[in-house]
């Protein structure tokens, strides 16, 4: 997580989770005693998806993360939930709760496996008003969802997402 004086990093990992770890318990000593060395761990959260909404081995065919830059503290992932719908995640770094997610696309046959694309960089997110006006007071991340059909990439199936979140771009 960047910052001038941050020293922990986040960790997307193959079936859905991630972790907070703070580097500095990397260098931390180990304690030994008669019986066994102990070490400090380096993982300061485990943000998971709750098990009965995650198939964690279709979640696999989902990569990226992003972190809101504005206050580093809240992450946002995809997965695919038991139903084998595509979904994006919302966890708190400060807790490593899950705190929301939203349905991205939905399975539309039996035979589709579904993968989303996560863009890591954060975009300004842009509006139109009714005057025609462009605001500017929030933030985006970019994402692409498709679907294998029988081991290939369907034509037919796929989108590219620009999801906006309230906030403001520094």
């Amino acid at each position: 997580l960047s910052s001038s004086d941050s020293k922990q990093i986040l960790v997307r990992r193959s079936f859905g989770s991630s972790q907070v770890h703070d580097i500095r318990r990397s260098s931390s000593s180990q304690t030994r005693s008669s019986h066994r060395n102990l070490s400090s761990s380096t993982v300061l959260h485990n943000l998971v998806v709750p098990i009965d909404e995650i198939n964690p081995t279709l979640s696999a065919n989902c990569n990226g993360f992003a972190v809101d830059p504005c206050g580093k503290q809240t992450m946002i992932s995809p997965y695919i939930n038991d139903k084998f719908d595509a979904c994006l995640g919302v966890w708190s770094l400060q807790t490593g709760l899950m705190v929301g997610s939203r349905l991205l696309q939905t399975r539309s046959r039996d035979e589709d496996v579904l993968y989303v694309e996560m863009c890591q960089q954060p975009t300004p997110s842009f509006s139109c008003t009714a005057k025609d006006k462009v605001s500017s007071s929030s933030f985006a991340i970019w994402l692409k969802c498709g679907a294998f059909t029988r081991g290939r990439i369907s034509s037919k199936v796929g989108s590219l997402h620009q999801v906006s979140f309230p906030g403001y771009w520094n």
